[in-house]
């Protein structure tokens, strides 16, 4: 019998989950590599010719997996690889055939894309975020998923916040509060009412 191919591996604070007498599940550096080691070699079953699927699923995993862990390293060798992986899931993952896995993984890769951006002295990372961002907002609209939707516009707008950091001007300074009012916004009804929305 073959084993399944999980749906979403656990790799953030809110996965480690708290155990009997108060301890938690933690997501160490260790247990991330012994999920890059699974992964890829459940991609050997689940090859993207045989079950393209899966394959892109494992691929976006992956990525989640070598994003954590190279947040937790001084290079970005696990971030570029991470950024790989997210690539290669949009080439099964597409807009059309799957809006919502499309969608999560242009913010995956944002997400990359940002950390490596803040490792690099120019700001072409950081306008490759800003569009990864922008473009799963497209599908995570806020009357389709909400939080989805909010969490994205966060992490649209902790990019800009960069992007403005390093740039003349305000233009990107603006369109980062912009973008985490409305999150904020969305997320949280009292924010709503002293936005005006």
């Amino acid at each position: 019998m073959e084993t399944p191919v999980p749906t979403r591996f656990p790799t953030t604070a809110a996965d480690e989950t708290p155990l009997a007498g108060g301890a938690t599940r933690q997501i160490t550096p260790v247990r991330l590599a012994e999920a890059i080691t699974t992964m890829r070699d459940a991609q050997r079953r689940y090859t993207r010719e045989r079950a393209p699927t899966e394959w892109a699923m494992l691929q976006n995993n992956l990525g989640n997996a070598l994003r954590r862990l190279g947040e937790r390293e001084t290079g970005t060798e696990r971030i570029e690889e991470a950024i790989a992986a997210y690539r290669g899931a949009l080439e099964v993952y597409t807009r059309s055939r799957s809006p919502l896995e499309w969608a999560m993984t242009q913010n995956n890769l944002g997400a990359a894309l940002r950390i490596l951006g803040e490792h690099e002295p120019g700001t072409a990372r950081l306008v490759e975020a800003v569009d990864a961002f922008r473009q799963a907002l497209f599908e995570y609209r806020p009357e389709r998923v909400p939080l989805d939707w909010a969490m994205t516009q966060h992490n649209l707008g902790a990019a800009l916040r960069l992007l403005g950091e390093r740039e003349p001007g305000t233009t990107r300074l603006v369109e980062a509060v912009a973008a985490y009012r409305q999150g904020a916004a969305r997320a949280h009804p009292r924010a709503r009412r002293s936005t005006g929305q």
